[in-house]
Parts: structure tokens; sequence; C-alpha cells
């Protein structure tokens, strides 16, 4: 889904940290550079998934988040 003509909404699937396995769904609006295939990303919202992951996805709880997280994901 484009926000506009250079913004994506994209949906990443991550782990809570390295040390807590907790799958979290990440809701993020930013650029893929595809020659680099880079994504620069605001996230301003989390999904934390039921684990292990279920098919379909079973959603625990849903936050906003208070300040948005920067991320930048290189896509392989």
């Amino acid at each position: 889904m484009e926000t506009d003509s250079c913004g994506m909404l994209f949906g990443f699937l991550i782990n809570a940290s390295g040390v807590d396995p907790t799958p979290l769904y990440l809701q993020c609006i930013g650029t893929l550079d595809r020659a680099s295939g880079i994504v620069n990303a605001s996230c301003d919202s989390v999904n934390v998934l039921e684990a292990p992951l279920t098919d379909p996805v079973t959603i625990v709880s849903d936050c906003d988040l208070y300040n948005f997280l920067a991320a930048t994901i290189t896509i392989q």
C-alpha cells in the first residue's frame, strides 16, 4: 500500500530483542532503495504476536509507540 509516490507502508516481523524471542510485528512508513535493498522507515505501532507463531497469526496485544522508532533494514 503506497502512502504517496515515495513513501511505502511496511510491516516487519522481528524478535522483541536479542534475548527475548517474542515475535513482534512493526508497522512502519518509509522508503526502499531497490539498488541497495535498504529500507529507511519510521515505525509507529507494534503488534505482539503469540509465540510460537500460528497460522493464522494470533495477535496477543496492540500498542502505539509514544515515540517513533527509526529503522534502517537491509533486505537480502
